[in-house]
């Protein structure tokens, strides 16, 4: 069924074994262009996030904050601009996301595998994947406390070299540290001011 004005609308950051995103209302549709929000999502101007259906489970009404318990949905579009007034975007195919792929390894325990697709941003794409990293970390494994980690890892960069990750990290927060070193390569990498850089996927 089309979008129409009132209806919930999502706009994906991460999807997968991991979900991350906001819900809002369509304003106007206009062919395929749709506009929602009516305000900011971040306020970064031109985007390239997926477009979802989304569904409100309920509504908490208040006088001070009323919010919505909602879900994201499947993909139906690209939201391309997120400015003051409004996101809009079009229908139709989604745009690209970069796959990470996570395995966890512990002795005594059977292998743990997530798989996530993530926005593709410059300036968002590294801190969306700190956050599934860390959050993949302490849900599984230790948060705090004495712990090692090592790490091993490909950052596949379209028309490039493979970037390989190998590092052990040993301390009382070795997962938040071995999260921000798989960002570190990848912010310095999508910022750069040589060329554009398309991450295809990290492992």
């Amino acid at each position: 069924e089309r979008l129409r004005p009132g209806d919930p609308i999502g706009v994906a950051l991460i999807t997968g074994d991991l979900s991350l995103g906001a819900t809002g209302t369509v304003t106007e549709v206009d062919g395929d262009r749709v506009y929602a929000f009516g305000h900011p999502f971040y306020n970064v101007g031109p985007t390239r996030f997926p477009m979802t259906r989304a569904y409100v489970h309920a509504v908490l009404p208040s006088l001070l904050n009323s919010i919505k318990l909602s879900s994201i949905g499947e993909v139906i579009g690209t939201i391309q601009q997120d400015r003051a007034t409004a996101v809009a975007g079009t229908l139709g195919a989604g745009p690209r996301a970069i796959t990470v792929n996570v395995s966890l390894d512990r002795a005594g325990r059977p292998r743990r595998t997530l798989t996530f697709r993530v926005a593709d941003d410059p300036m968002l794409t590294p801190l969306l994947i700190f956050t599934a990293l860390f959050n993949t970390f302490a849900s599984h494994e230790r948060d705090y406390g004495a712990a090692t980690y090592a790490l091993r890892g490909r950052m596949a960069i379209r028309g490039q070299a493979d970037v390989e990750l190998d590092e052990i990290f040993v301390g009382d927060q070795a997962g938040v540290i071995a999260a921000a070193a798989v960002v570190a390569p990848l912010s310095a990498l999508l910022n750069n001011d040589r060329e554009p850089i398309d991450v295809e996927s990290l492992d």
